[in-house]
């Protein structure tokens, strides 16, 4: 396999995913039980594509400094660049009198601390995660690398759960510090259960060999993957991985396994549309800048608009509206940072065939 080919199926996957997080961020347009269906996987899908990228690129061979150069690069330059950008938001907002001096420095400190402003936990998540996994892979032989990988997935759940604790929580709100301590773990715990999706992305990736055939047997399997999905994702109810609320463990990783396999057989075997494949290769943005207010104002102020024509279906139209104002929206700013600020996603010019060479997402 040619390890400079770059694979549609996953571009385009990704692009489905990054068009389920911006559909799942909009409560107002979206119906709970389709935004329960999206939590249920979305986040996973990128996590174990990353670790199915790292066996395709055979990434635990090469060299771990560079490998960390790298995803710095690629990574932490795009949290550091958007969370800039969102502190410049929240200060415009203080200074409108919108928001208090606290809320500014809880922000400062989601930065500081890698929680994360707003959807950019992902990215240290994804850092750490892929590093953690790497580390573990070169270390230790392969028997022991699971074993390692198995115990540290473990104890990190089990802290989730009592991080996620009501007494704990109600112990936070009276002590700011150990608040701020707890988050600190919840940004380390974190990291341990995006690397177990990163594992099962980089072992599992045999099943989803190239074929040049379009598999019928893949697309019935995708199709009754899809359905286990649905069912145990609406029996789990409502997750949510930045703040570590999985409910029950087993039931989310089912979900989130029979989800992400679903829509990558599915895409491995349908036609690569541009547009998807366009949004996937840009899904780093798109997840970044997707999520904020005053956007969602407008989208669903037109949306309402539009509502006023609208005879039937009105449900459905303003969801897509609202969708479709948001993706227009992110479009322009994929354009406008590739074209003229391509250093806020970890671009760098290649020299030698005049290229823009892009990041892990």
């Amino acid at each position: 396999m040619d390890q400079r080919k770059r694979l549609d199926y996953f571009d385009v996957a990704k692009g489905i995913g990054a068009c389920l997080v911006v559909l799942g961020h909009l409560p107002e347009a979206v119906d709970i039980h389709f935004r329960t269906w999206i939590f249920s996987f979305h986040m996973p899908l990128f996590f174990i594509i990353s670790g199915m990228l790292l066996s395709y690129k055979k990434d635990v061979d090469k060299n771990f400094l560079l490998l960390i150069k790298k995803r710095a690069r690629t990574i932490l330059i795009p949290y550091v660049s958007f969370s800039i950008i969102y502190m410049v938001a929240v200060l415009f907002a203080y200074f409108q009198n919108v928001i208090t001096p606290k809320t500014i420095l809880d922000n400062l400190w989601y930065v500081i601390s890698l929680y994360g402003m707003n959807v950019l936990w992902f990215l240290p998540a994804l850092f750490f995660g892929e590093l953690i996994f790497l580390f573990i892979m070169k270390k230790f032989d392969s028997k022991t690398s699971k074993i390692v990988i198995v115990v540290s997935f473990t104890i990190s759940y089990f802290a989730s759960v009592y991080l996620n604790n009501k007494e704990y929580a109600a112990i936070g709100r009276e002590l700011v510090g150990i608040t701020y301590f707890g988050q600190l773990l919840v940004v380390f715990f974190r990291s341990f259960i995006a690397m177990s999706f990163i594992a099962i992305g980089y072992f599992l990736f045999f099943l989803l060999k190239e074929r040049k055939r379009i598999s019928i047997f893949e697309l019935f399997l995708s199709i009754a993957l899809l359905a286990i999905n649905i069912v145990i994702g609406k029996k789990n109810g409502g997750v949510d991985m930045r703040s570590l609320a999985f409910k029950n463990v087993f039931l989310y990783y089912g979900a989130a396994l029979s989800g992400t396999f679903s829509l990558l057989l599915f895409c491995k075997n349908c036609y690569p549309f541009h547009i998807l494949k366009y949004f996937g290769k840009n899904s780093l943005t798109i997840m970044a800048s997707h999520n904020s207010l005053t956007l969602l104002y407008v989208a669903t102020t037109f949306a309402m608009y539009a509502n006023q024509y609208i005879t039937r279906a009105k449900d459905y139209l303003y969801a897509f509206n609202v969708f479709a104002v948001i993706m227009i929206y992110v479009v322009i700013v994929i354009e406008i940072i590739n074209r003229f600020f391509p250093f806020i996603i970890g671009k760098e010019y290649n020299r030698k065939n005049g290229k823009k060479k892009t990041g892990i997402f």
